[in-house]
């Protein structure tokens, strides 16, 4: 155990350090950028990303899962060669798909030209970062934690330096913020490239090792995967094209940015650890699921006994964030970070559940339970949006990822409320947590409160938690 804790913990360091990095460049970067371009460019900028990431769901987002799926079957019977053929040849397919998907967006959408720029740097932005993106979850299957986040913060860094460069240097518009990626992530794919090509890698990778039947299995994997990854989708994203038709876009912009920034801020941790447990985790459901719930209650409890806090604690102080973050346009908007945060922290819960239930082939159960979600929170959405906004596009999400989290318990608990011990602790937890947030509403009524007061308060619940659950933490036993 002890030795298993020393991995989780070295494997959480350099998984914190490729997530914080990034995610500290993209602290400075927008409220440097906020102010230099308006409201309205990042309207734009949100909904051609947002179709693309529409596009870039149908034609790739099945490609890494079945990565995660099939890769340790694959890899035991010792067909890994057959394996990357059949995938790199999907993803070539897929990309095809995407390109005609473009152009056909083009013929619709060329006005005003920003939008023509946007749309041909996005595909482009799409083709690369999915293919690192295949390459980096490889990494992360094989254990190299490392390796895989050193990569991930080289190209963090190199991508600002190009982004600072082309908008204030080269003064480019906020297609900037789209270039300065692809700039990167072509000299990281030229560079993959030849590191296989160098140590004799690429030779594993031939066009005559395509079978239909190794093509059948991805496919029927990931057209579910397609079509619950579309609809999720959805779930997050239909509410700002529904805001958009009530509202200027100006609100577009401001809930667009906001949004990302909130989930982001919370995606990153739920990111960091599911990027050490997974490998572990896909292992145990793809060798011995009947005897899995163990490993997985364990999982789920560390998962709500760490990240919980976390999130509790951000959403208390999501006006103090604002302000640091965004541009003062856009600061209105820290009223929906608290629904997001909380959004993002329940959908990583659900993960846990929902991956029991794809291993087990129960996809139809996991399609009807993302279907009835999606159905809700649509006509949630105009009802509520046309008169609450974009706070009320917020609300509805949240109440949907609520909805979800009890239907993906009910259809699969893992055993953990069986866990009595479990349970009590997160109880706990929670009123500790409520009475910082009443306290939190007191100092904020009789103080002149502000950062500073806010930082210090943070710094001192911070600490309390980790002094009042100190021997929970330390007891925590998370096996990778």
């Amino acid at each position: 155990m002890k030795n298993s804790k020393n991995i989780f913990l070295k494997d959480m360091f350099w998984y914190l350090l490729g997530t914080i990095i990034p995610m500290g460049i993209n602290v400075i970067k927008t409220p440097v950028f906020t102010r230099h371009y308006t409201t309205e460019d990042y309207g734009y900028l949100g909904l051609v990303m947002g179709i693309f990431i529409y596009i870039s769901t149908v034609s790739y987002s099945w490609l890494s899962s079945c990565i995660w799926r099939f890769y340790n079957s694959f890899e035991r019977k010792k067909i890994l060669n057959k394996f990357y053929s059949n995938l790199l040849f999907l993803y070539l397919i897929s990309s095809v798909v995407m390109f005609f998907c473009s152009l056909i967006f083009i013929a619709f959408y060329h006005t005003p030209f920003l939008v023509y720029k946007l749309i041909i740097l996005c595909f482009f932005h799409f083709v690369l970062k999915e293919l690192l993106g295949l390459f980096y979850v490889i990494l992360r299957i094989k254990g190299y934690a490392k390796f895989n986040n050193i990569l991930l913060i080289t190209q963090a860094m190199l991508s600002f330096i190009v982004l600072l460069f082309s908008a204030f240097v080269l003064d480019f518009d906020i297609t900037s913020l789209i270039s300065s990626s692809i700039t990167i992530d072509l000299i990281f794919v030229i560079g993959v490239v030849i590191y296989l090509i160098y140590h004799k890698k690429i030779e594993v990778l031939k066009l005559d090792l395509v079978r239909i039947r190794y093509l059948k299995i991805f496919l029927n994997f990931g057209s579910f995967i397609l079509i619950s990854s579309m609809i999720t989708l959805l779930l997050v994203s239909s509410d700002r094209y529904i805001l958009a038709m009530y509202d200027n876009m100006k609100n577009v912009g401001i809930y667009t940015k906001v949004y990302d920034i909130a989930q982001i801020s919370i995606t990153a941790f739920v990111f960091v650890f599911f990027s050490v447990i997974n490998p572990k985790m896909n292992k145990e459901l793809s060798h011995n699921i009947d005897e899995a719930d163990n490993l997985l209650v364990k999982y789920l409890f560390g998962y709500i006994f760490t990240l919980l806090p976390v999130t509790f604690l951000i959403s208390i102080f999501s006006k103090e964030i604002a302000e640091i973050l965004l541009g003062e346009e856009f600061r209105s908007g820290y009223v929906i970070m608290p629904y997001v945060f909380f959004s993002a922290f329940i959908y990583g819960i659900i993960t846990i559940n929902q991956n029991k239930l794809k291993f087990r082939n129960k996809l139809k159960t996991v399609l009807q339970i993302l279907i009835i979600c999606l159905v809700i929170n649509v006509i949630l959405n105009f009802l509520i949006v046309p008169t609450y906004g974009y706070i009320g596009a917020a609300i509805t999400t949240l109440i949907s990822y609520i909805l979800m989290l009890f239907l993906f318990f009910y259809k699969e608990s893992c055993g953990f409320f069986k866990q009595k011990n479990y349970v009590k602790t997160i109880g706990q937890q929670i009123i500790v947590l409520i009475l910082m947030f009443g306290t939190d509403q007191v100092f904020r009524k009789i103080l002149d409160f502000n950062i500073w007061i806010a930082l210090l308060e943070g710094i001192i619940f911070t600490v309390l938690v980790g002094l009042i659950f100190r021997k929970k933490y330390q007891s925590l036993d998370l096996p990778i």
